[in-house]
């Protein structure tokens, strides 16, 4: 099939992902039952926090940032966030 024609996955489709303390990617687990209004506010709280870091970066279809260049307070508000310690 032709991969061009599928749009990308939004934040509310992609597993979120953390890079944690010894560089290892872990999924990110979040209740099944939560709503899709849930999840939209928890979206829009990560996206308000990395934008106050000022390093991301937006194209027309994602909201980049990379993990490595937070701090470790907005790396805390983020696992507090997403439930992960």
């Amino acid at each position: 099939s032709d991969s061009s024609s599928h749009s990308p996955l939004s934040c509310r489709e992609a597993p979120p992902l953390l890079k944690s303390t010894n560089n290892q990617i872990v999924e990110v687990k979040s209740p099944t039952k939560q709503s899709k209004q849930d999840k939209s506010m928890e979206c829009d709280k990560i996206v308000n926090l990395i934008e106050e870091t000022g390093h991301f970066h937006i194209t027309n279809t994602t909201f980049d940032f990379d993990l490595c260049s937070l701090d470790r307070s907005t790396v805390r508000k983020l696992q507090s966030y997403l439930g992960t310690s």
